[in-house]
């Protein structure tokens, strides 16, 4: 089982044509959703040690007790909303699919979505583990972000966590517009553009509303 969520997931990562090639036939929604959550829970179970360690490391006695139940809740919740991501991120997307007249309907946004955030929670590992390496070095005392030894350094932790997002979300959207170009059958300009249609009018709407907000409260 091990092996085979490695073997697929390193396809996926590595020749995501190919992948995609593969699981073309693939009709069922749950496998294709225990695949995300069981990437997801390991990303999740991964960042749980992590974050003990940094507790452990930053937080004494009552405090690492609070902080260690915290981030157990955390995984909990984490994984239990795993199950509905796929859900929801696929009908995001097939939203911007339907906006560019994709016709071969939801599973077919909802399979290469799925699996190209599987990816992204592989991602969410390793800055995880960039973000432990960045808290040791150069916390100091509580876990506070105003403890932070800032020099050249640090600056290069922190570009390097910065980079490795953006690497990610280039990495996952390319997946996904293989893969939504495929399925879809439309070409990979309509798949990019179908793919981040709805979150790009998310995002717009959501700065409208803190800039709103934001003057409405300084001009008080």
């Amino acid at each position: 089982m091990k092996e085979m969520y490695c073997s697929r997931l390193k396809k996926l990562f590595y020749h995501p044509k190919m992948f995609f090639r593969d699981v073309e036939k693939e009709k069922g929604y749950s496998g294709i959703m225990f695949f995300y959550v069981v990437i997801a829970a390991f990303a999740l179970v991964f960042k749980f040690v992590l974050s003990v360690v940094v507790g452990i490391y930053t937080l004494q006695g009552a405090a690492l007790f609070t902080g260690i139940v915290q981030f157990f809740l955390a995984l909990v919740f984490g994984i239990g909303i795993a199950f509905a991501v796929p859900y929801i991120v696929s009908g995001v997307a097939h939203l911007g699919v339907l906006i560019f007249r994709g016709k071969q309907g939801y599973f077919n946004t909802y399979k290469p979505v799925v699996y190209s955030s599987s990816v992204s929670q592989i991602y969410a590992a390793i800055v995880a583990f960039a973000g432990i390496i960045f808290t040791l070095l150069f916390f100091k005392g509580a876990f506070d972000i105003q403890n932070i030894v800032w020099n050249a350094q640090s600056i290069v932790y922190v570009s390097l966590i910065v980079s490795i997002e953006v690497i990610s979300f280039i990495h996952v959207l390319c997946i996904q517009v293989i893969g939504i170009s495929k399925y879809q059958k439309m070409s990979k300009l309509r798949a990019f553009f179908s793919s981040i249609i709805i979150p790009l009018i998310l995002i717009i709407i959501i700065s409208v509303i803190l800039i709103v907000y934001a003057s409405y409260f300084l001009a008080i």
